[in-house]
């Protein structure tokens, strides 16, 4: 068996060359064998294939033994990706002068001119202060996120590495910045908080700085609705909000299920998957600098194809089964991880015959009833399936993936807001600072049951509390900033956000007066 070289040479199979690259992936990482990763990667090679696709091949090999028992070929694959990113970039694993990317993509018209804001010498200092081997820290989703939404590309190919895109980013953001000596200290400092992720940016921003487009669209929230009209209507804003560069999230909930009738039972509905590939073609349709659009889209563990939905993404899938450009959100009740406590079945359904199912979600024990009554019919189509299997089966998606995200319908549902909640566009306002037990976090790596400080109105004293949900504010609301202008502590929220006064108690960020009296902690 031969293979061939990137210079058109041909070479016969050196195992021992695979060996060695099996044996680096796994260096130092636990849990993880790089014989198992051959055995598969071997069952895949063929005469005169491309050291290229061999290449791919290992590293997709150990994507597939992501499990949640060996979670740690995470970091394996990642690390096999990353080589194949740098050996296009740099041509070599060792990193170059950090000039010799920014020239290249200058020429190319790739970058904006760098040099309108700094010097050679600048740009020595900061290739200096870049820190390669922080691309060692990333997972295999993580790396997989950086290379699909982030890294700019030519003719389908990386023209940058992770951590250059870090030092550009910041370069970017500060570049109008005065004071010099200033200037160098922020971009290093933004520098080290974004390659050790402290803080993250927006998409949008991540794949948009550092080139000569400006302007960056913020996410939405599209209802796909399930007849033939919002379906279209849907796949049209879909298709417009991409050419905007907007993070899409896609309602799917209310689509029947496979096999339902349609047009007055003319025909009988072909499931979800096509309808998904036609919105991710939409949202692919237009080229957002390193990416064709983004979009994830929201299902509920009810969902008459939920077993299927949940595997659109995977590795192992073909083409025809799988919907990958796509993430998704899956929510799940308080019920539904009660069946799985008790190891119970699950009941699925059809949307069209349960539509109730969503507005009831802001009342927990109405939910539950109306669920379990739609379980006690016989005139509706329904399922029965093993609830544990399921969450089994999800959360080895969740692993393998990295973009399966959980949406937890009970807890989101239990704040202020009077609408159902049933989907997020996975952009909030996550870079407030919030002060934890464990230090300051930013809050979108809060999660529920970390304990985060919070100012008792009644003892007049910093506690620390429990967090016990999270909720999506209105996706058409506005934001605003407030800080305190003696300590330089903000918050950021939206207008109806009910802040504590110490002189008029609870009022909504809206009506702030100057007179009010505020204590950000």
């Amino acid at each position: 068996m031969k293979f061939k070289k990137r210079n058109g040479s041909f070479e016969p199979k050196d195992i021992s060359k695979i060996h060695k690259m099996t044996q680096w992936m796994c260096d130092g990482i636990t849990n993880v064998s790089a014989s198992e990763i051959e055995i598969r990667a071997n069952l895949q090679f063929f005469d005169g294939m491309e050291t290229t696709e061999i290449q791919k091949t290992i590293y997709r090999s150990a994507a597939d033994l992501i499990s949640d028992r060996t979670p740690n070929y995470q970091y394996v694959a990642a690390r096999g990706l990353l080589t194949e990113i740098r050996k296009e970039v740099w041509g070599q694993w060792e990193a170059k002068h950090l000039s010799e990317t920014i020239n290249k993509n200058i020429e190319s018209r790739t970058y904006e001119n760098i040099y309108e804001y700094y010097s050679e010498s600048d740009v020595d200092y900061f290739n200096t202060k870049i820190k390669h081997e922080r691309d060692l820290s990333y997972t295999y989703a993580g790396m997989r996120t950086v290379l699909d939404s982030y890294t700019l590309k030519t003719n389908g190919k990386p023209v940058e590495t992770p951590q250059e895109i870090n030092m550009l980013v910041s370069m970017t953001l500060f570049k109008d910045e005065k004071d010099i000596i200033l200037r160098k200290s922020l971009v290093v400092d933004y520098y080290n908080k974004l390659s050790t992720f402290e803080i993250s940016l927006p998409s949008p921003f991540m794949s948009g700085l550092r080139t000569p487009l400006k302007g960056y669209a913020s996410c939405c929230l599209i209802d796909t609705g399930d007849t033939r009209e919002s379906l279209n209507a849907a796949n049209a804003a879909s298709i417009v909000m991409s050419t905007f560069r907007a993070g899409i999230g896609l309602f799917g909930g209310d689509i029947r299920g496979i096999g339902a009738w349609v047009a007055n039972k003319t025909m009988k509905h072909t499931g979800i998957t096509q309808i998904l590939k036609w919105y991710e073609s939409a949202v692919r349709a237009f080229s957002q600098l390193n990416r064709g659009g983004a979009a994830t889209s929201y299902h509920a563990c009810w969902n008459w194809e939920i077993e299927k939905i949940i595997t659109l993404k995977s590795n192992k899938s073909t083409d025809e089964n799988s919907v990958k450009k796509l993430d998704y959100g899956i929510g799940f009740t308080n019920l539904f991880f009660e069946r799985v406590a008790n190891n119970e079945d699950w009941t699925l359904f059809s949307a069209e015959e349960t539509r109730d199912l969503f507005d009831n979600l802001i009342d927990d024990e109405l939910w539950n009833k109306t669920y379990t009554d739609y379980e006690k019919r016989t005139d509706i189509r329904k399922k029965s399936i093993s609830a544990r299997q399921l969450l089994k089966d999800y959360t080895i998606q969740y692993f393998e993936t990295g973009r399966m995200y959980p949406l937890f319908l009970t807890n989101a549902n239990k704040g202020p807001i009077k609408a159902p909640i049933k989907m997020s566009n996975l952009c909030l306002t996550g870079d407030t600072l919030v002060e934890t037990e464990n230090g300051v976090k930013q809050l979108q790596n809060v999660n529920v049951g970390d304990l985060v400080k919070s100012y008792n109105v009644i003892t007049k004293k910093i506690e620390l509390k429990e967090v016990t949900a999270f909720a999506m504010t209105s996706p058409k609301a506005k934001l605003m900033k407030i800080t305190d202008e003696k300590t330089g502590k903000f918050i950021k929220c939206t207008p109806f956000h009910k802040v504590w006064t110490e002189n008029r108690g609870y009022v909504e960020a809206k009506d702030l007066l100057e007179t009010d009296v505020l204590n950000i902690i």
